[in-house]
């Protein structure tokens, strides 16, 4: 019987508590049913019938705008923070779990938002005496302190490309991310050519959400008419600039 850790919390997060029963119930059986790195290959009969009611791809994927779960290009649902929350930011080569996981991950070529620490590996192997755990400390907060100050990686350093992202992380919705949250972001836009990432990046700041969301498309697959032009996109972005202003933001 597989085990993992619980987020007790999540009863209490606003997005978790305005969700429907039956959706409350599809977070909590994709969770559990996914694989060690995360990973859930849909069975959408199957869910509808452990639940009781039929579930969609759609609702799962629009949960809390997108932020909770992801699908991947064959398929697969990616449960977001899984890893991080499982196992912690550091993930080791000598635990055979650990070492499952990444290669997990490099199968699906999802990239570890936390590299693994080769410093506390060697500490581990060298510290004999009774100060090795505060050694441990001190490099976890060195390590720690590093990483809060690493600047995101962009999958595109176009001008247009960069103008748009600074926009879109000025929103209100988007200043209280995290730089994980930010760099998840920027990976799912990674996956798109840039032309359709920034579609997406305009679309998301044309609308006020707070997710990043798949361009649709007309049954001939091309894309529809109508998208806001990057004039709209900067039209709306001066007047929320102009109101928060106002307001004495």
């Amino acid at each position: 019987m597989a085990k993992r850790f619980t987020d007790t919390d999540l009863w209490d997060k606003d997005w978790f508590m305005n969700l429907p029963t039956r959706l409350k119930c599809l977070v909590k059986y994709v969770r559990d049913k996914c694989d060690i790195a995360g990973f859930w290959s849909p069975n959408w009969k199957l869910a509808s019938m452990h639940i009781g009611e039929e579930v969609t791809e759609n609702e799962l994927l629009s949960i809390d705008s997108g932020d909770q779960f992801e699908k991947l290009p064959d398929g697969k649902i990616l449960c977001i923070g899984f890893v991080c929350f499982q196992y912690g930011e550091n993930l080791s080569e000598k635990s055979p779990v650990h070492k499952k996981v990444m290669s997990i991950l490099d199968k699906n070529k999802i990239p570890y938002i936390y590299p693994i620490n080769r410093v506390l590996n060697t500490l581990q192997d060298k510290e004999e005496d009774k100060d090795k755990d505060k050694e441990e400390d001190k490099v976890k907060e060195e390590v720690k302190d590093k990483r809060e100050k690493i600047e995101l990686v962009l999958p595109y350093n176009s001008d247009e490309f960069v103008l748009v992202w600074n926009m879109l992380v000025k929103e209100p919705n988007w200043r209280k991310k995290t730089k994980s949250a930010l760099q998840q972001s920027l990976l799912k836009l990674s996956k798109y050519p840039e032309s359709d990432a920034i579609q997406m990046m305009r679309e998301s700041l044309a609308g006020g959400w707070k997710g990043l969301f798949e361009l649709k498309n007309t049954s001939n697959g091309t894309k529809k008419t109508g998208q806001p032009s990057f004039d709209d996109v900067q039209a709306a972005f001066n007047r929320s600039v102009n109101q928060r202003q106002q307001a004495g933001d």
